[in-house]
């Protein structure tokens, strides 16, 4: 026996979907979540990235 997934209202046969996943952030949002993130070190960044690179070019 098949269940069917059935609606509040009892209609049958509607299959949920995921909710999608939102592309944009506007601008205010992404202004006040970086208010709020902690304070990075350029040279500590650059750092990571740099050894990154070199970890990704030594794998060739």
């Amino acid at each position: 026996m098949t269940v069917q997934p059935v609606t509040p209202d009892g209609r049958e046969g509607v299959e949920p979907i995921p909710p999608r996943r939102r592309r944009f952030v506007p601008r205010a949002e992404f202004a006040a979540g970086s208010r709020s993130a902690p304070a990075v070190s350029l040279d500590a960044f650059r750092a990571d990235q740099e050894a990154a690179a070199e970890g990704l070019a030594g794998g060739r």
